[in-house]
């Protein structure tokens, strides 16, 4: 959706131009209901893969700390083994096998 037609949509539901969340959120839904052959976008399996690792990277830079690892090594393997949300407690075991093949 085009920013600047949100903008107009806006200025037209409320009076003023400034963006306030309840407020945009209303004027976006508003225009894509009312636009034709609106473009949908899907999210590349690489980005939800990057969105992965950058929650996880807390996780792994404690137990690279705690174990004397790089943090980078704990979130190559993260990818590899292909974890998904709701299981940060594998990085500990991850973490674990890397420090016992060292």
């Amino acid at each position: 959706m085009l920013a600047k037609l949100s903008a107009q949509v806006r200025v037209f539901a409320t009076g003023n131009g400034r963006k306030t969340d309840p407020v945009d959120a209303h004027s976006v839904a508003l225009v894509a209901l009312r636009t034709p052959n609106l473009v949908r976008l899907q999210t590349a399996p690489e980005l939800i893969r990057m969105g992965v690792l950058v929650n996880r990277r807390r996780h792994a830079e404690a137990a690279a700390t705690r174990y004397g690892l790089d943090t980078r090594a704990i979130l190559v393997e993260v990818g590899r083994r292909g974890m998904v949300r709701g299981q940060e407690d594998m990085i500990t075991d991850i973490a674990l096998d890397l420090a016992a093949a060292r």
